[in-house]
């Protein structure tokens, strides 16, 4: 027998017209604004007409209607900021009762992969004050993008337009070719450093064609997707074997003339969403992925990917590209990384993000997000649990300390090579008892 189950939509096809209105449709500020809220009233219809809409649709469309609605300039502030809290809330509480019943919330979030700051954040909208605007527009952003990796990513590839045919239609054949696209540029940027060895910053692009074929791929957010996850692959802009420490000089050297091509707003393309997508997923590598068999501070791929960050966002060689992108935009992303530095606060990289942002900051930035840094290390280490807010406020200052002592057990050896000359390989870490890393001479 052949059990039939009813959907929202007629068939498939449908469903990937509501996909490509929530996200693909990026096409000029009021056309993108129109395609969304046109997937959202589509939602709202299948409710009222009863139908069976799956969770991480209606999700979409809760998320999507709260961020289409912040944008009006009639409301004020806290309308706003409940706005967002309860689309926050409403998500979170959705996905983990349904995707994991009769679980905690935090449990659940561990089982289903939903970002754990977010349920934080959500006991925080219904057990303490209100967030600020700044913590929940970047939150429910982590919440949308994480909808898209769970549910809609794993959708056929939807049908392009004819302008649009170069772009392969399969996701797996297009990260190849976003891959291979990349590397003709690697080599041919490599050509042309050796060439020119005798100028500091050298000549030259790399491949005009692979230029234009980022830039036609930033059109659609899954061509956006696999342009910056090939980006932050090993031997792209993270030299392989990277070791702890090592200069990114000629990685900034090989790879500044293309990114800098792709931030430059254009008329063809949607160059502008480039630098808030590239600095999403840095964020994501840096808080999200804690499988690591490294300790946090001192994975040298985290480094390299808090570097990057902070020579697209305060470098003096991109001053320029900076200039030529609308102000509002280039402080929305700084606000966006400041703000997931707050959300995770207690990530030794959250520190580093932090300290090296506000340097060019003004006074009163600067003692803005210090404060709200503050804050959510002191909301953090109150936040109930199983072993209540003592030991979170114990596990916080622990891990305060050991990152403290880590770095300074790394710039005492850094010290100790250089006076000593000796090689680094004569030293290995061991773990202590307390959980630090120490460093031993090797037996020869």
């Amino acid at each position: 027998m052949v059990y039939r189950e009813a959907t929202a939509f007629e068939s498939f096809e449908e469903l990937l017209v509501l996909r490509d209105e929530f996200f693909t449709a990026n096409r000029a500020g009021g056309d993108a604004r129109a395609a969304k809220a046109h997937a959202v009233e589509t939602v709202q219809i299948y409710e009222y007409c009863g139908r069976n809409v799956p969770i991480a649709v209606e999700c979409t469309a809760i998320l999507v209607d709260a961020l289409l609605r912040q944008e009006k300039k009639e409301l004020d502030q806290y309308e706003k900021k409940s706005m967002l809290a309860l689309a926050l809330h409403r998500v979170v509480t959705t996905t983990c009762d349904n995707y994991a019943p009769h679980m905690p919330l935090l449990s659940a979030a561990i089982r289903t992969g939903l970002p754990r700051n977010l349920v934080f954040l959500r006991n925080r909208i219904a057990h303490h004050e209100m967030p600020p605007t700044t913590l929940l527009l970047p939150a429910l952003e982590k919440a949308l993008d994480w909808l898209w990796h769970e549910f809609w990513k794993k959708l056929e590839e939807p049908v392009l337009t004819p302008q649009k045919r170069h772009v392969p239609v399969h996701g797996g054949r297009l990260a190849e070719e976003v891959k291979s696209s990349l590397k003709a540029y690697r080599n041919a940027r490599i050509a042309e450093v050796k060439k020119n060895s005798s100028q500091k910053t050298g000549s030259g692009t790399g491949t005009p064609e692979t230029v234009t074929r980022c830039l036609a791929w930033l059109e659609t957010y899954s061509g956006r997707q696999a342009l910056i996850e090939a980006l932050f692959q090993e031997k792209m802009l993270i030299p392989a074997n990277r070791s702890w420490n090592d200069p990114l000089t000629g990685a900034f050297h090989l790879w500044s003339p293309l990114l800098t091509s792709l931030c430059i707003p254009t008329r063809s393309s949607h160059s502008y969403q480039f630098l808030e997508t590239f600095t999403k997923h840095a964020l994501s590598l840096l808080f999200e992925q804690l499988f690591s068999s490294l300790d946090p501070c001192l994975d040298p791929f985290r480094q390299a990917v808090a570097a990057w960050l902070l020579f697209i966002l305060t470098h003096p060689s991109c001053k320029a590209t900076r200039e030529t992108l609308p102000k509002e935009e280039v402080r929305s992303v700084v606000e966006l990384t400041l703000s997931e530095c707050v959300l995770n606060a207690v990530n030794p990289w959250a520190t580093v993000l932090t300290d090296g942002i506000l340097k060019t900051a003004r006074e009163g930035e600067r003692k803005y997000w210090r404060a709200l840094l503050d804050e959510a290390l002191a909301v953090v280490s109150g936040e109930p649990g199983k072993d209540g807010g003592d030991q979170w406020e114990k596990k916080v200052k622990c891990s305060v300390a050991r990152r403290k002592r880590q770095f300074e057990e790394l710039n005492h050896l850094e010290d100790t090579r250089e006076s000593t000359r000796t090689d680094k390989s004569l030293y290995v870490s061991e773990r202590t008892s307390d959980g630090g890393v120490g460093w031993k001479r090797r037996c020869r």
